[in-house]
């Protein structure tokens, strides 16, 4: 699964380093060793996954689409209804995500 990494500080180097083969590019507004500044500048066939190293709250912007109220297929914000379908709820705090 080919993967990117959104957040260089601590945890973002971590997750960079244990993807390994999967790591394919970095986002970071702010770090000069990030290979983009915002993940819409990623081309999507890029990747897989979105490892997202960052606080809580960049998270949810991360899955919301230009749509207002709307998430790509397959994400929905907690608390969101399901829209039918494999749904993954994003998790906050650290607790796990659930299906």
């Amino acid at each position: 699964m080919r993967v990117i990494v959104a957040g260089l500080g601590v945890q973002g180097r971590k997750r960079k380093r244990f993807a390994g083969g999967d790591y394919v590019a970095s986002v970071d507004p702010v770090g000069d060793e990030a290979d983009y500044k915002n993940l819409r500048d990623v081309p999507l066939d890029r990747y897989d996954a979105v490892l997202a190293c960052i606080p809580d709250e960049p998270k949810l912007d991360l899955v919301r689409s230009d749509q207002p109220g709307a998430s790509p297929p397959g994400i929905s914000p907690p608390g969101a209804p399901s829209q039918g379908g494999p749904q993954w709820r994003l998790a906050r705090s650290g607790a796990p995500a659930t299906q």
